[in-house]
């Protein structure tokens, strides 16, 4: 029986008819009830056998409707169960598969009385069956009355059937599992060496999700100078943009690619360089940190920048010497000649004087800008930071004493050696004692201490540092960004080279210097060493 060829020639309307259709992926849209409704039909529908067979008890039904042996190996015993009952056996019963039926299902199919299967129900079908019962009854008896109804026979039949669907479920999921296998293995090898790459990259990267940090390598977590526990739960990071220093830090959603100072848990700052990767996946959208430790890099640009500025001002101090100093040693000589034949009385010889300071202020000019564009390659030595700052304080004590300071020193002793071009060192330190000497009251002191560096958590950093503090009014916070810029300068007689050349000249030896407000006012000029490694020579 062809079933897919068969269509109703007429509607169904002498009588009321029900199916009842027993399938665990039997189609239940309420448009085919509807439309099985409007041609006077009932569906029943179940997906268990047990709730089958009461249906069948309380309900009169003239089409069954059955999962095959393929979906559920209890349907042939339902099936065979419905065409030994005595007054059930009359109803047609079709088999309902997605998949064609073979040779050996369809022949057990056919040995238990079943009519028919299809691989596909639309309202068409059913009405097609029912239209082929109502014109053609006696095509469904025949096959009824000619069963077998072998116990035995239909049980081994039955589970031979079974095993063989077993047998190839398993090799089926056999198969599955061993290509699970293999998939897992790849990627298990491809997620270790993820993890060894995430983990071991030189370079710091962060992984957040929805504004919160879900992974985090070890180079970032030493960055940020806490351990990937502490770091936990992580939504900012501690990050200045210029001037702008938020204390609570910048949102991980809001940072953008850039370059940054990065607070780090010591307190340190760190110029830094992020990038921003956003993985744009709707289901797991991720953003990726990539960020470069650039401090020395940007240390180097900068020493480079002031080298190219040196060079200009070379040159500027060139053409300074050559055009002004020739005639401004006649102007000087002449105003001196002056000052000898005019009379001590003489209501210009004031005039003079002036005149003659100016023309000493420009020639220090001259002298400090040639002195900065001069300045050497240090002559790396190893040498003692304590000796070099005595030698330096000797040429400091005519000055302090005219207005009786009192310079206090600490020096701590057996430090570290460093390398350093002595003459350089001490002309720095003289410059920042000439600076706390100017900007003294009378009477006042001056602390000058040396000692090994340390920072928090860390008590042996390499270094050692010389601290010089003045007790003077301090330097605005707004002016301190300024400070060693050349020819710029707080002090009303200064000439704005001073700190400018201690830079150039701490540079070269890798050290750093800072000037910082005091607590209690004043400021505090500070220069840190690094000291000299054991396997290092001297040049």
């Amino acid at each position: 029986m062809n079933l897919s060829n068969i269509l109703p020639e007429t509607l169904i309307r002498q009588r009321k008819y029900t199916i009842l259709v027993a399938c665990q992926e039997f189609d239940r849209r309420e448009g085919f009830h509807e439309e099985l409704k409007q041609q006077g039909v009932s569906l029943l529908t179940c997906c268990n056998f047990t709730i089958a067979t009461e249906m069948l008890e309380n309900h009169t039904v003239d089409l069954i409707i059955s999962d095959s042996f393929m979906s559920d190996p209890e349907a042939f015993p339902f099936c065979r169960k419905v065409k030994q009952h005595p007054q059930r056996s009359h109803i047609p019963l079709i088999l309902y598969t997605r998949d064609q039926i073979d040779e050996e299902e369809m022949n057990l199919a056919k040995s238990i009385g079943i009519n028919g299967h299809l691989t596909k129900v639309e309202a068409a079908d059913l009405l097609a069956i029912l239209h082929e019962m109502r014109e053609s009854p006696d095509s469904y008896m025949e096959s009824t009355q000619a069963l077998n109804f072998d116990e035995d026979g239909f049980r081994s039949a039955h589970n031979a059937l079974l095993v063989k669907r077993l047998r190839a479920r398993l090799e089926k999921l056999e198969k599955a599992t061993h290509a699970l296998h293999e998939e897992n293995g790849e990627r298990g090898a491809v997620q270790h060496l993820y993890r060894n790459f995430f983990e071991e990259a030189s370079i710091a990267i962060m992984v957040f999700e929805k504004g919160n940090l879900i992974n985090i390598n070890r180079e970032a977590a030493k960055l940020l100078g806490f351990t990937k526990e502490q770091l936990s739960g992580l939504t900012s990071l501690p990050l200045e943009l210029g001037d702008h220093k938020p204390e609570q830090g910048i949102p991980l959603q809001d940072i953008t690619s850039g370059e940054y100072g990065l607070r780090r848990g010591n307190g340190e700052v760190l110029d830094i360089e992020i990038t921003v990767n956003r993985i744009s996946d709707p289901t797991q959208p991720q953003t990726i940190l990539y960020i470069k430790d650039i401090t020395v890099e940007k240390k180097l640009r900068q020493q480079l920048m002031n080298s190219e500025k040196m060079t200009l001002m070379g040159r500027l101090a060139g053409g300074i010497a050559h055009e002004i100093r020739n005639p401004l040693a006649a102007v000087s000589m002449n105003l001196q000649y002056l000052l000898q034949v005019i009379e001590q009385t003489s209501p210009h010889r004031e005039s003079i004087d002036a005149a003659l300071e100016g023309a000493h202020r420009i020639n220090q000019v001259i002298e400090n800008t040639l002195n900065l564009a001069r300045s050497k390659p240090p002559l790396l030595q190893q040498e003692e930071l304590n000796t070099i700052t005595s030698h330096a304080l000797r040429f400091m004590t005519v000055l302090a004493q005219r207005k009786h300071l009192t310079i206090e020193t600490i020096f701590e002793p057996q430090l570290p050696p460093i390398r350093a071009d002595a003459r350089q060192i001490q002309q720095v330190i003289i410059n920042l004692l000439q600076n706390a000497i100017d900007v003294s009251d009378q009477g006042g002191k001056i602390a000058l201490t040396t000692a090994r560096y340390q920072t928090e958590g860390e008590s042996d950093t390499g270094r050692v540092i010389l601290s010089i503090r003045d007790f003077g009014a301090g330097i605005p916070a707004e002016q301190l960004q300024h400070l060693f810029e050349p020819l710029w300068t707080t002090k009303s007689g200064g000439t704005g080279l001073g700190l400018t050349l201690c830079k150039h000249i701490l540079d070269g030896h890798n050290a750093q210097i800072s000037l910082e407000p005091a607590p209690e006012g004043g400021t505090i000029a500070r220069v840190i060493f690094p000291t000299q490694k054991p396997n290092e020579g001297t040049e």
